[in-house]
């Protein structure tokens, strides 16, 4: 989780590949990763989680 946090703060934006069994796809799909992590922070802090990143 710790690394998950840590990428989540770094981002700008995500890159979302799909994969099948013979190859990758060439097509990609990029996303905002903007409020993604104040977002995530707020589902954590509902379910009693810190947000404190372990150093």
């Amino acid at each position: 989780m710790k690394n998950a946090l840590l990428w989540m703060q770094a981002a700008s934006h995500l890159e979302l590949r799909a994969l099948d069994a013979c190859r990758a796809s060439t097509q990609t799909d990029v996303a905002s990763m903007t409020g993604v992590t104040a977002a995530c922070g707020k589902m954590m802090d509902r379910c009693g989680h810190s947000m404190e990143i372990p150093r």
